[in-house]
């Protein structure tokens, strides 16, 4: 006896910039259990880091997800070390312009489905500015390929009668490369955190891009010889009984949140607030520079913005600084004054310095500004955590400086 034809796939529904919003898990996994055999389910990246899920899990319940919920996710800047370092999260990556340092590709470069009676490639980039935004030792002997280059080369390997891109790239990025690229048909969009969704046409493709945080998803169906494009809101919670491996992952995020401790008071300016990144920033660098007494630099794009009643828990710590960053003191090859701002913050977002604009060749700075976007030629330790500032800075509790 043969064995059963696997589903007919009817269409893609793709998220995008998860970020370990796993409080959304269950509406999430409602829409992965209910397209299971009938959409191919993807992923554009930046499904890791964000969240107190993150901090506390280290990434365990995230890879679980991809590996066994997802068909075909493309790397992200975020959480880039798990896509290679697990082998069920490798196993569902692809990525066409990634090389190491022999020129080989670190990913699958694509793969292919039967949606709707055509084979379909799917396969995924990421943008060299995106991969810029890797910490250095997480990326280290990995380069990225033109986008474009990259894809036509692998269109001209491949016999498909149908193209979808996952790009991690940004959205007005995405439109672009459609346009310069005939012959795709999709190109689901992340990366870019803006509003823009679609969907779009460009050129020969329909760009689109579902809500972030595992709010919503965008969905892709044939229709004759285009294709068709939608968002949509994740759906309810119960909208599909869970199940056993589904209800394991949502009894664990309650188990996290269920081991929180409260650290202090939270001090009255803080009080039943929505946290509010760039002050926040402000005040750590202010506190930063009155322990260290040296010039200091801190990106708001470092700590989230979350609600907070009257006292301060590890849980919301972990939420607020999702990244666990450390401050260095760094040396930097060119003094501050020579450094392109513009371009710092269009890469890493706001910044706060205190005081002022610092100036000089030495900073304290977190590790991955010091290492990832200012060059640093030597670091030292300072012994100081964000976390350990952000608790001094939002109680009534006041620490060593």
């Amino acid at each position: 006896m043969s064995p059963p034809a696997p589903p007919m796939l009817s269409g893609i529904v793709a998220t995008t910039d998860v970020h370990s919003h796993l409080e959304r898990a269950a509406g999430l996994l409602s829409l992965l259990e209910s397209e299971r055999g009938r959409s191919l389910r993807v992923d554009c990246g930046d499904f890791f880091e964000g969240t107190g899920y993150y901090r506390m899990g280290g990434g365990g319940l995230e890879r679980r997800l991809l590996a066994n919920f997802y068909d075909a996710v493309v790397v992200g800047n975020h959480g880039y070390a798990h896509h290679y370092r697990d082998p069920a999260v490798a196993a569902v990556t692809v990525c066409a312009n990634v090389v190491d340092t022999a020129g080989q590709p670190v990913w699958q470069p694509v793969r292919t489905a039967m949606i709707s009676g055509r084979n379909v490639a799917i396969t995924g980039i990421i943008s060299p500015q995106a991969l810029a935004c890797v910490p250095s030792h997480e990326r280290y002997g990995h380069s990225a390929i033109a986008p474009a280059s990259a894809l036509r080369s692998l269109m001209g390997t491949c016999d498909a009668q149908a193209w979808v891109v996952l790009s991690h790239s940004g959205f007005e990025f995405d439109l672009a490369l459609a346009r310069a690229l005939p012959g795709l048909d999709v190109v689901f969009a992340g990366h870019c955190h803006s509003p823009h969704s679609g969907p779009r046409r460009a050129g020969t493709a329909v760009v689109v891009k579902g809500a972030e945080l595992a709010e919503g998803y965008a969905h892709a169906v044939p229709r004759g010889a285009t294709w068709r494009a939608t968002t949509h809101a994740m759906p309810a919670a119960d909208s599909v009984a869970p199940t056993p491996s589904a209800r394991a992952v949502l009894s664990e995020t309650e188990a996290m949140r269920s081991r929180a401790s409260i650290l202090g008071a939270l001090d009255d300016p803080y009080q039943d607030t929505i946290v509010d990144p760039p002050a926040l920033a402000a005040a750590v660098a202010s506190a930063t520079h009155h322990a260290t007494g040296q010039p200091v630099l801190l990106n708001a794009t470092a700590l989230r913005p979350v609600r907070l009643g009257t006292e301060l828990t590890d849980w919301n710590l972990l939420e607020i600084d999702p990244f666990a960053n450390i401050f260095v003191k760094a040396e930097l090859e060119s003094p501050l004054t020579r450094y392109d701002w513009r371009a710092l913050t269009a890469a890493v977002g706001p910044v706060a310095h205190h005081p002022g604009k610092p100036s000089g060749q030495n900073i304290v700075t977190t590790a991955y500004l010091a290492q990832t976007h200012l060059g640093a030629r030597r670091l030292a330790p300072t012994g100081l955590e964000l976390g350990e500032l952000l608790t001094d800075v939002l109680t009534t509790r006041r620490g060593r400086w």
